[in-house]
């Protein structure tokens, strides 16, 4: 079994990690009321500027929102990671979420080392590139360039 997840396009994950305004980001899937963002856009900036982000298994363990809130540069706190099936996130790393979901308050919690560490994370392993690039590798293909095509009224375009 050669498990596929999730991931971010490349586009979407920030170079560096963002100064911090605040702990929190607004969004937090147990409660509805927090959706307030109407564009991505605001809801990405949200995310640069706060430390923290909650997410957990709702409709299924594996969601966008783990992974946009690892790309805008922000940590997750993964309510009940600890659940999470094995074969299941098999990318993302669950013992440093685990790590994080329950030493984030410790005052010896070096955030920043943390947040730089898992922000090179999601570029070399949750990103479409990387994802691809993990499925050409185990399929053991070779190939210089790959046609993409997304969907009913996008245009093909070959990627090198």
């Amino acid at each position: 079994m050669y498990p596929i997840t999730h991931c971010i396009p490349t586009c979407k994950i920030v170079e560096t990690v963002p100064n911090k305004e605040k702990e929190m980001a607004q969004c937090d899937p147990r409660d509805a009321r927090t959706y307030i963002f109407k564009n991505e856009k605001d809801y990405y900036k949200d995310y640069q500027k706060s430390k923290f982000g909650v997410t957990k298994c709702k409709a299924g363990w594996d969601c966008f929102r783990h992974y946009e809130i690892l790309a805008n540069g922000c940590l997750p706190l993964f309510l009940d990671v600890e659940k999470c099936p094995p074969n299941t996130c098999t990318h993302l790393p669950k013992e440093r979420l685990k790590y994080i979901l329950k030493h984030h308050k410790d005052s010896n919690f070096d955030y920043d080392t943390i947040a730089n560490e898992m922000l090179e994370y999601t570029k070399r392993h949750l990103s479409t590139k990387a994802m691809a690039q993990y499925m050409l590798d185990t399929l053991q293909i070779k190939c210089k360039k790959i046609l993409f095509l997304a969907g009913k009224k996008s245009r093909s375009k070959y990627v090198n």
